[in-house]
């Protein structure tokens, strides 16, 4: 299967996500509200880590912060490719 990276700024979810076979969860610090450079923080992390390379696709799920259960935005992205919006 296609494993699943659960990036999160909180412990407590770190260790919920745990009980859930194939999610792998990982705590990062972020210290803003800018989505855009959080989508590259987050993929510049997993290529730290070495679970993406270059040409991987990444599928960005999140939402409001500070707000539980609020998905309410998707991006696809490339690994090595990504670019501001206009």
């Amino acid at each position: 299967g296609i494993p699943i990276f659960a990036l999160t700024r909180h412990q407590k979810t770190v260790q919920r996500l745990t009980l859930y076979r194939g999610v792998y969860p990982l705590q990062i610090a972020v210290e803003h509200n800018d989505h855009a450079l959080m989508n590259k923080e987050m993929v510049s992390e997993l290529l730290r880590r070495g679970v993406v390379s270059d040409g991987d696709i990444v599928i960005i799920t999140k939402g409001d912060l500070e707000t539980q259960g609020s998905t309410n935005a998707l991006k696809i992205v490339t690994v090595g490719n990504m670019v501001e919006p206009v």
